[in-house]
């Protein structure tokens, strides 16, 4: 999948801006630098973004048990780029594949 793509998808699912010449590497730092300062400073928040995005919360708890000397926030955000990809090859798969339009599918 392309990087843009996935930072495009992070950008609207997230409410951020980040630039979209960004490295795979580069995108997973800065969302697990953004992850962590909402642990440390807004935990609902995070709750909620988490919930949003539909990050499962069994496996999360799972991988950072798993992971407990690990940073919280490269996890987290491993799982939200991983998600985000999901979703993306979802929509690839699943989308409009018969040229109906919106009011067309409608009935």
């Amino acid at each position: 999948m392309d990087t843009k793509a996935i930072i495009e998808s992070v950008n609207q699912s997230m409410d951020m801006e980040l630039p979209n010449a960004l490295s795979l590497e580069e995108l997973r730092e800065r969302l697990a630098t953004y992850l962590n300062s909402l642990a440390n400073t807004d935990f609902n928040k995070l709750l909620n973004l988490l919930y949003r995005l539909d990050i499962d919360e069994m496996k999360l708890r799972k991988k950072l048990s798993e992971n407990s000397g690990l940073n919280a926030g490269n996890i987290i955000a491993e799982m939200v780029l991983k998600r985000q990809v999901e979703k993306f090859e979802s929509r690839k798969k699943f989308g409009r594949r018969d040229g109906l339009t919106g009011e067309e599918e409608k009935w």
